[in-house]
């Protein structure tokens, strides 16, 4: 039978009041949008496995319903229960929710047809949702706060809301952007500003962009700090389980050169395409792939993919992390990707390690741009190494290349002293 039969038949719309609905969040929710969900998820299927999907529509549509009432009746960033224009955004957002079951399923149909079309639905998909998710949120807060009363000017709360990992996730993202643009303008027009008077740091250094994003959004400087202590606490509590947050922290420190972002980026799609390869291809390998993201992927596999990337000393390493993490004789996809990931981050810090240091004790302004003068310095400790034939000779030399160079960041830096680091490596 089609699914919406199916799901009448069951007795889904009927027990709707087993979720407990408010009157009001009935009148909101109508039966007709769910129909409309169930006709999508009908077609999407084209008859096939109807009784599982109709099980999983039921799942989804009981967490998705939670959800939905408990946003009703208010969060942290409203005002008691969502009235007028909030109220419509949450049924907006809570719709979109219902949907998300309509994609899997046509994920799963396109999977065993093309897996590369569905691979490519599924990556549009996963990009697109926190998108759309963080600004119908935004919506709610705005009309919730717009339509509650009030006797004084607004005024911004002394403390920001919590920030949620796809929300910071999304914030480094345009921070990048930032970084991205601000290179690009440099190289067209040289003789242009790095930055402003907004941020707080040097302008060029991440951090300065990083206010200079959050200060957009700002309506005063007390929200402007309030937001910034926000994303520095979402650092630190993300930070242990996403390593791209790892980074974007260490970026900020002056730890690790911005070029590790869109390094680790690209190791993401290595390990990714390795995956892909060792699943294989057509609707075996397609299955094989779903298999893997939902339940694991096997330990026989990960151990291949590490001995393709490492030498011996450094796989034998990452093997031995990989045991804490298997559950069974599997590892999730991500647990996988974000060891290799931080695996790889932990080894730039080594081959980084007197940079970091020597750069944090000529960084007297603490603001993560060194002038000329601090940069000599910085090449005094970093220039000279003591199996060099004229160790005095290289040094002058290389103070004398960094006389045009006005000022350089921790980044900057990592490229200028790129050739020292890899001699103290291989001199190691």
């Amino acid at each position: 039978p089609a699914l919406y039969l199916l799901l009448v038949k069951s007795h889904i719309f009927p027990r709707f009041p087993v979720f407990s609905l408010p009157k009001s969040r009935r009148s909101s929710m109508q039966r007709d949008h769910l129909e409309v969900v169930a006709h999508l998820l009908d077609v999407a299927g084209n008859g096939e496995d109807e009784e599982y999907w109709g099980q999983r529509f039921r799942e989804h549509l009981a967490v998705s319903m939670k959800k939905h009432g408990e946003n009703l009746k208010g969060n942290q960033t409203s005002n008691g229960p969502l009235r007028g224009d909030a109220r419509q955004a949450e049924v907006l957002r809570a719709r979109l929710e219902l949907h998300k079951v309509v994609a899997e399923r046509l994920e799963a149909r396109t999977s065993a047809i093309d897996p590369s079309l569905s691979e490519g639905y599924a990556l549009l998909h996963e990009t697109n949702e926190p998108l759309v998710e963080e600004a119908l949120a935004m919506a709610i807060t705005l009309a919730s706060t717009l339509s509650a009363p009030s006797a004084a000017p607004k005024q911004d709360p002394p403390q920001s809301a919590a920030i949620t990992c796809q929300q910071l996730l999304a914030l480094i993202d345009e921070v990048y952007a930032a970084k991205g643009a601000q290179t690009n303008q440099l190289k067209t027009e040289p003789h242009k500003s790095r930055g402003g008077s907004v941020g707080r740091g040097h302008p060029g250094t991440l951090e300065w962009l990083l206010y200079e994003q959050l200060a957009a959004s700002s309506a005063s400087e007390q929200a402007l700090e309030a937001k910034a202590l926000a994303v520095f606490r979402a650092v630190k509590e993300f930070a242990p389980i996403r390593c791209e947050v790892e980074v974007f922290g260490k970026i900020l420190q002056s730890q690790l050169p911005e070029s590790c972002a869109s390094a680790l980026e690209e190791q993401k799609f290595t390990i990714r395409r390795l995956l892909k390869n060792q699943a294989g291809e057509g609707p075996v390998g397609a299955m094989k792939w779903k298999s893997w993201a939902r339940d694991g992927v096997p330990y026989q596999t990960c151990k291949h993919i590490v001995q393709m990337l490492y030498v011996d000393l450094d796989s034998n390493e990452i093997l031995q992390r990989l045991q804490s993490i298997l559950v069974g004789d599997k590892v999730k996809m991500m647990d996988f990707q974000q060891l290799l990931l931080r695996y790889q981050m932990q080894l730039t810090e080594l081959f980084l390690g007197d940079l970091i240091q020597n750069f944090n004790k000529v960084d007297f302004k603490q603001d993560g741009m060194l002038d000329q003068n601090a940069l000599l310095q910085l090449a005094a400790l970093m220039g000279a190494l003591p199996d060099e034939d004229d160790p005095q000779e290289e040094l002058d030399s290389l103070q004398a290349s960094l006389m045009s160079t006005t000022s350089a960041t921790f980044s900057d830096c990592a490229a200028i002293f790129s050739e020292v680091m890899v001699k103290r490596w291989e001199g190691s």
